[in-house]
């Protein structure tokens, strides 16, 4: 009978244990409609909105990439209390985004990853309010459109540029040379108008454009047009969207702790001509 009523303790604790652990991820997704366009917001349930420092993500594929794609690195943000909604790929329907979050949050940064680089900077270009920009593996395929204007980003103070090298890498294989995914789109400091901001550049060098992907998708990727990070596992990749998470609190808040950068197969730059 003692083993047996041990046995029932044991299980129900395990079980609230894992309710509890199932339960703990801070991570509410809600979503909103503006005009034709939805877009999902990924709110921490530890921090009221109105405390809460807002981020914009701009997807790849100038914004036309769904944001369920990336959500596991959208939910390492929220790790960091940070309140993150989707931009759409219209620039007035942007527009309307910032405001509403202008009327909500302390604050807002712009982070965008791959060609969605270039629809961040055209809204920026729009909004003067935006001060912060972290561009992610940038890509200008601005060439593709009719308005070949730079966005003006001049009253923007703080810019982080975060490359992941992989997508840099010419390979010798067994088919012959890979050819590297960005180089030839590559986004630059010419890409914009800048007027003298503050300018960090983080280097991933052993990660590949497309390993901030939920990994279905990094796979993919990896497997056909985009190399990645030779060590495919589940915790690799992981670490890499906890780092990006990271340098991205680090850069938002005002951080200084060095020891994020520490990892043996990050090199950060501070100072880099973009």
């Amino acid at each position: 009978m003692y083993k047996y009523i041990m046995r029932k303790v044991l299980l129900s604790t395990l079980f609230l244990c894992s309710y509890g652990f199932l339960n703990s991820n801070p991570t509410r997704i809600i979503k909103k409609k503006y005009d034709e366009k939805e877009i999902s917001v990924y709110e921490s349930r530890n921090i009221a909105n109105e405390q809460s420092p807002a981020i914009l993500y701009f997807t790849g594929l100038n914004s036309l990439i769904p944001p369920f794609i990336y959500s596991d690195f959208l939910k390492q943000l929220n790790v960091y209390n940070f309140t993150t909604y989707s931009a759409t790929n219209n620039l007035y329907t942007n527009e309307e985004i910032i405001d509403d979050i202008l009327d909500v949050h302390p604050n807002l940064t712009i982070v965008a990853h791959s060609s969605g680089c270039i629809t961040a900077a055209k809204t920026i270009d729009k909004n003067t309010n935006v001060k912060n920009i972290i561009f992610l593996d940038p890509v200008d395929n601005s060439f593709l459109s009719e308005n070949k204007k730079k966005p003006n980003l001049n009253h923007v103070k703080k810019i982080m540029v975060v490359t992941a090298k992989k997508s840099y890498d010419w390979e010798w294989g067994e088919n012959g040379f890979k050819i590297p995914f960005i180089p030839a789109f590559k986004m630059s400091s010419d890409s914009i108008k800048i007027k003298n901001p503050e300018i960090t550049v983080l280097n991933a060098e052993d990660y590949g454009h497309t390993d901030i992907l939920d990994k279905p998708w990094s796979e993919y990727m990896h497997n056909s047009l985009s190399k990645g990070t030779e060590n495919r596992s589940n915790r690799n990749l992981k670490k890499y969207r906890n780092w990006l998470a990271e340098n991205i609190a680090s850069f938002i808040y005002g951080s200084k702790n060095d020891t994020i950068n520490e990892l043996p197969i990050f090199k950060p730059i501070e100072k880099y001509e973009w």
